[in-house]
Parts: C-alpha cells; sequence; structure tokens
C-alpha cells in the first residue's frame, strides 16, 4: 500500500459569530526519498480539491454571516416595532409565528421581498420598506432573511 502524500487536518473555531477553518496542509509534498507516481498525484489533486472547497465555504459563510448581520441591524432599527413586540400590529407577523412567515412565504420569496420594498395594503397593512425611505432594496431583502431565519422559516 503506498505511503500517504496527503493529510488533512481541518477543525472549526468559532470567534465572534464568525466560523474561521484552520488547515493542516503541511503533507501535501510526498516525502523526498520517494517519486511521484499515479496514486500519489491523485491524492494530491484530491487534497487541493479539498482545500479550495473548504475555502470557497469558508467565505460564503462569511458572506451569510455578513448578510445575516446587516438583517439583524436593520431589524432592530426598522423593524422589531411592528415584528417583535408581542402582538400584532397592523396583522404584522411576530417573530414568534412561524405559521404567519409561512403564509407569507407561501407566494415565494420574491413576492415577499416585493412586498417590503414596495408595500402592501390588503388583509394586513405593509408601509414601503418598512416606514424607513432611506433603506436600500438589499437592505430590506436581508431584514426579510433575517426574519425569515428567526421565525425558523429558513
Amino acid at each position: 500500500m503506498p505511503e500517504r502524500c496527503c493529510q488533512i487536518d481541518a477543525r472549526r473555531a468559532v470567534r465572534g459569530g464568525e466560523t474561521l477553518a484552520f488547515l493542516d496542509a503541511s503533507h501535501l509534498v510526498p516525502p523526498k526519498s520517494r517519486s511521484l507516481n499515479y496514486s500519489d498525484v491523485m491524492a494530491r489533486h484530491a487534497c487541493l480539491l479539498a482545500l479550495t472547497l473548504l475555502a470557497a465555504a469558508s467565505a460564503d459563510a462569511r458572506a451569510q454571516n455578513a448578510r445575516t448581520a446587516l438583517g439583524e441591524k436593520v431589524f432592530i432599527t426598522d423593524c422589531r416595532t411592528c415584528h417583535d413586540n408581542g402582538k400584532a400590529q397592523n396583522d404584522a407577523p411576530q417573530l414568534s409565528e412561524k405559521s404567519e412567515w409561512k403564509d407569507r412565504l407561501g407566494k415565494g420569496l420574491p413576492e415577499l421581498y416585493k412586498s417590503s420594498i414596495e408595500g402592501f395594503t390588503g388583509y394586513y397593512a405593509m408601509p414601503p420598506r418598512g416606514g424607513n425611505p432611506k433603506l436600500t432594496d438589499d437592505e430590506v431583502r436581508a431584514a426579510v432573511d433575517y426574519m425569515l431565519l428567526r421565525a425558523g422559516v429558513r
């Protein structure tokens, strides 16, 4: 059986809500005493692919954490008054009302984003951009995503 030329020691650590990946890729290079053969090359490629995928996943997790933080910030400053006060105002779904969020998500996420950005008047009222015209579309979408996450729908 050929000696392994690649070992990856991947551990997760969390610091300040951010997931950090620690890698030990010191064994990517085979010992100098032997030459590379086909299985060594394939193992090396597999290790490099694993490192690439782990790096991409880590970058995606950091981007998702940043979006969640943006959504939380907007929620606290602009959405909490109606959506986290313990009682419905204008039929605003509370974070604790998972079924209400599922109903609103039933028409699809793009439609929920649209009614959050443009506002909605019907069986409930939602002011455009939660009543803050300075919010960007992306900030409103991040707040919606945050509320869906907190409500346990996503």
